[in-house]
């Protein structure tokens, strides 16, 4: 049996990043299976896409990664409606304050 197709939410500051740590994962068998299976049928294609991009607001660290989380849910909910990202649950990890820190700062230099 071909897979069609398999969605899968992520979300990320670094989607580049985050897509070839996936790759890897899939490629070398260490993700979940149902991506795994996809990887070896010929017939199957995995796309990753951007579905919404969050931007940070920088106006509390824990909202920004609040919004990050229910824009996640949010996703994952409504694919798993429709019978798809099944095997998916909401990582639930924010970025490391200091990274968010970093963020805000630049954020900041660049709007001088």
């Amino acid at each position: 049996m071909a897979i069609e197709h398999v969605n899968m939410w992520e979300k990320s500051e670094v989607i580049p990043t985050r897509a070839k740590f996936h790759k890897k994962k899939i490629e070398s068998g260490t993700h979940i299976k149902v991506l795994i299976n996809a990887n070896n049928d010929l017939k199957a294609k995995i796309i990753i896409a951007v579905l919404e991009d969050v931007p940070y607001v920088f106006d509390n660290y824990y909202r920004d990664a609040q919004r990050l989380a229910s824009v996640e849910n949010y996703w994952i909910d409504k694919y798993q409606g429709m019978g798809q990202c099944l095997h998916q649950v909401p990582e639930g990890k924010r970025p490391p304050l200091e990274s968010w820190e970093k963020l805000k700062r630049s954020k900041i230099e660049n709007e001088k």
